[in-house]
């Protein structure tokens, strides 16, 4: 004999609309009615809790970052401060005290009434060879530093260089940078 067939009812129950205590599934509802002690109040629906929730999360967060910066921005310093350390300067300066001790302090009075003189008797100023101002790119600045290398083997090469270097260095530079 065959088995008896069941109506198949699915576990899951939906109520009727006309039955149900809201029109709205449960996710949806966004203010409940609440009585307490005979008081009816409207307060709103786990929107509270999921805002602190979302809140606290953002500001762990934010923190969090903070921290990451601060730690960042002293790691950056301590390398900048052992950068300058190992580099420092690396140049002699030795053979500039002769060209120090050769300026010779004037007194304001004259510097004054030398300033006023020279501004009646305007020389034209000569411009740099290689004004550093006006050098913008990586590839001029390249090339500028190649026509410099070119400039100071063809010093090294002439004879007042090798009768008195420092001197030919010194009128070089005055040459080309002032």
């Amino acid at each position: 004999m065959p088995k008896a067939t069941r109506a198949s009812r699915s576990k899951k129950v939906d109520t009727p609309l006309r039955q149900r205590k809201f029109a709205v599934p449960q996710k949806e509802v966004l203010e409940k009615v609440v009585t307490q002690n005979e008081e009816i109040s409207v307060v709103p629906a786990n929107e509270y809790e999921t805002a602190k929730k979302d809140y606290k999360k953002k500001a762990r967060h934010e923190a969090w970052l903070e921290k990451l910066d601060r730690s960042y921005a002293v790691k950056k310093k301590m390398q900048k401060k052992e950068n300058r350390k190992k580099n420092g300067l690396k140049v002699d300066l030795s053979g500039f005290e002769d060209v120090l001790s050769s300026i010779q302090i004037k007194p304001k009075s004259e510097l004054e009434s030398q300033a006023t003189h020279s501004k009646k008797i305007a020389e034209p100023v000569k411009e740099a060879a290689i004004p550093s101002n006006k050098i913008k790119s990586k590839k001029a600045k390249k090339q500028a530093e190649m026509q410099e290398i070119l400039r100071m083997q063809k010093v090294m090469q002439h004879g007042a260089f090798k009768e008195n270097p420092l001197a030919t260095i010194r009128q070089h530079v005055q040459n080309t940078f002032l």
